[in-house]
């Protein structure tokens, strides 16, 4: 080649067998230009330059694992033989698991149990096995995502604190970011390996914890040390009723509570309490307190009085005070929030928090309740409760029973905080589970034809429909919370470029639309009926139309005018409040002449309370704009009926009866020849010291 031509560039020929170390490290090898074919970077890093990897070919044929039947006969007896042998073997450590799985689960529900392991915890062989509940809800969720939590936190247990297994996460939880930095650093390597290689047990060797460059898990940061543990409660144990007045207590618990509000599976835990696990699991001890408790107040029983406080004690002028301690003997004795968060919860916990607030609503003292409604909600969480499961899991009792008590949960959590005007814990957005399988506790389970557990039998409607349709009629009341009570609505409106008015008509309207569509919806057996026989159908069917009529008052009461203002929405919003209340006094004067006791659940309670506070508005507005507000007479009839209701159980159910009371006094104190002439102080107080019975006043 002269000078004067112009040198063309060629394509740098690639060395071909490159050494072992570059290979792995995926670097350039320059080993085929190097003396003795060793090449400069095995030279700098002092490490010998082989080349194993490219003098082993790959062999075709079939795997190691496969090999070709035998032939002769002989060879043929030796394999049955074998065979035989195995399956023995593996029989006898079936029999073993066996024995094993039968025995009762021995880890408590307590916070400290992992910690501080108890001989009185332990669960005999003769409680049933299926009812000793205490693990978070079985079955795998729905989602992709949180399989692979799942699967993730069985393999990073050992990294992290004790039960992490049994806890739920996310998908925005940190540890999807480490299943995905996992799932990287295998597709790099071609590796499959689980995601135990974060964590190195020194005595198992070494492991591919040093090529990925991390360092033991040091256990200075990991281990719960002693000073952390809390000191065991020196509670004193349980002081539970006698025995036939456990059985009567729990009957009218089930009769008067969980008809109505499904929490517990009665068939399991009258079998339970016959095999005295109260005594034996403090968490269901607890639970039969709660029930005891509740139940008592339906009871005429002399021992369910506080001890010392007779059926006939008067604490000064206040009548009826020794009805007011009953069952606080055995509320008293539970502490329902837990001293440490260490363990996750069982569905004992859950269902004591809902029976709790239960009795604590009907008290002096409520404020408990819409806290501990909270926690409760955090605790289903914690264990996955709020997720819907895969549809090839089949319905267990313990399954059922985990999603009664996230929906009773969600209810609770939704009437709480509407009374008391707070925000909610969980809004429809936050879960997926499935809603209550439509079949009543007696035929969950059927140990003779176990395939037709959870059936209901055809033709016969059952109890649980009725929850269903006050679980979607709560749905619409938590979308009237997050809408219309919102704090920041403005961001709605603004997001949607539309004005504040129609906004509020826009979501009124789909409210009022939602409305129709579920009472158009209802079942035949729960539609209002004031001659229907079944008191059970009947009693549902009061709960469902009067809780209807006060979430109608709910929707429309902010949109009442104010005084001096016109109406605030195309609506006649006073008029469908009003119309409402005298819809809801009627349905609970029906129920009253059949079944007095149902008037004691909160959320009848509140809708008594609202028409009241409704019918005096309307009252009150009617006289200062003549002729839109009805008679005057008529409407405070309503109301006094209201209030009367509400007194029928006032000395074992503390409501809110006063406060209506004072309110009509407010008024009575403004003046006017109406309020003054139909006499309501006087009316109030002798209806308040039994003076007048309620029939002498409005006869059936």
């Amino acid at each position: 080649m002269s000078e004067g031509e112009e040198q063309i560039p060629y394509k740098k020929r690639r060395l071909q067998n490159a050494c072992d170390h570059c290979k792995r490290v995926k670097q350039r090898c320059d080993s085929a230009s190097r003396p003795n074919n060793i090449c400069s970077s095995c030279i700098a890093s002092k490490l010998e330059c082989t080349h194993l990897a490219a003098s082993t070919k790959k062999k075709r044929g079939p795997p190691k694992g496969l090999v070709s039947p035998p032939t002769e006969f002989a060879a043929i007896r030796k394999l049955l033989s074998d065979l035989a042998t195995h399956i023995k073997s593996l029989d006898e450590e079936i029999t073993v698991l066996r024995q094993q799985f039968k025995q009762p689960n021995n880890s408590s529900c307590s916070p400290l149990s992992i910690m501080v392991p108890s001989d009185n915890t332990r669960i005999p062989s003769t409680v049933d096995p299926l009812h000793v509940i205490s693990n978070p809800p079985p079955g795998s969720y729905l989602d992709s995502d949180v399989h692979a939590i799942e699967g993730l936190g069985e393999h990073l247990q050992r990294l992290t604190f004790a039960n992490a297994k049994d806890r739920h996460f996310g998908g925005s939880s940190s540890l999807m970011l480490v299943k995905t930095a996992i799932d990287i650093k295998n597709e790099y390597s071609g590796s499959s390996a689980t995601p135990s290689i974060l964590y190195k047990d020194p005595s198992q060797g070494s492991s591919d914890l040093a090529d990925v460059g991390l360092d033991y898990k040091r256990p200075e940061f990991w281990t719960i040390h002693p000073w952390q543990i809390l000191p065991k409660d020196d509670t004193p144990p349980f002081i539970f009723p006698d025995a036939d007045l456990i059985d009567s207590l729990v009957s009218l618990y089930f009769s008067h509570i969980n008809a109505y509000f499904l929490i517990l599976h009665e068939p399991s835990f009258f079998r339970s309490v016959a095999q005295d696990l109260h005594h034996k699991d403090r968490h269901f001890g607890a639970l039969v307190l709660a029930v005891c408790a509740l139940g008592a107040r339906f009871s005429d029983d002399g021992r369910i009085y506080e001890d010392g406080v007779g059926a006939n004690y008067n604490m000064g002028s206040t009548r009826g005070a020794s009805e007011q301690s009953i069952g606080w003997k055995w509320i008293r004795q539970i502490q329902p929030v837990r001293r440490t968060f260490t363990a996750p919860p069982c569905i004992y916990e859950i269902q004591l928090y809902l029976i709790y607030v239960f009795f604590m609503q009907a008290t002096s003292t409520p404020e408990i309740c819409w806290i501990l409604v909270s926690i409760g909600v955090r605790f289903a969480q914690d264990v996955g409760a709020h997720r819907r499961k895969q549809d090839n899991v089949k319905p267990t009792v313990e399954n059922e029973l985990w999603k009664r008590a996230f929906w009773m949960l969600y209810i609770m959590d939704i009437l709480t905080s509407a009374f008391l005007g707070r925000p909610r814990s969980i809004g429809i957005e936050d879960f997926d589970i499935d809603l209550l399988i439509d079949c009543d506790d007696e035929y969950w389970e059927t140990p003779d034809n176990p395939q037709q557990a959870f059936q209901q039998p055809p033709g016969k409607p059952s109890r649980v429909s009725y929850m269903v349709c006050f679980i979607k009629l709560m749905d619409i009341l938590g979308l009237a919370m997050r809408t219309i009570y919102s704090i920041r609505k403005s961001d709605m409106w603004k997001t949607m470029g539309i004005s504040a008015l129609q906004w509020n008509e826009k979501i009124v309207a789909e409210l009022d639309s939602s409305l129709n569509k579920w009472i158009d919806e209802l079942p035949k057996h729960l539609q209002w009926d004031p001659t229907r026989e079944d008191s059970g159908h009947f009693d549902q069917s009061v709960m469902l139309y009067t809780t209807y009529y006060w979430v109608q008052i709910q929707i429309h009461r902010p949109f009442i005018a104010r005084p001096g203002e016109g109406s605030v929405l195309s609506f006649p919003s006073l008029a469908i409040c009003a119309n409402a209340a005298r819809s809801c006094c009627h349905i609970m004067e029906v129920q009253r002449r059949r079944n007095a006791t149902l008037l004691v659940m909160p959320n009848l309670l509140m809708a008594l309370f609202n028409a009241s506070l409704v019918l005096l508005v309307n009252v009150w507005r009617g006289r200062r704009l003549r002729g839109t507000g009805g008679d005057v007479e008529k409407e405070l009839m309503h109301v006094h009926r209201c209030i009367n209701l509400l007194s029928l159980h006032e000395n074992r159910w503390v409501t809110r009866r006063t406060k209506i009371e004072n309110f009509l006094m407010r008024i009575h104190s403004l003046g006017g020849s109406k309020l003054d002439d139909f006499g309501v102080c006087f009316v109030l107080n002798f209806c308040r010291l039994g003076k007048i019975s309620f029939d002498a006043i409005f006869p059936k």
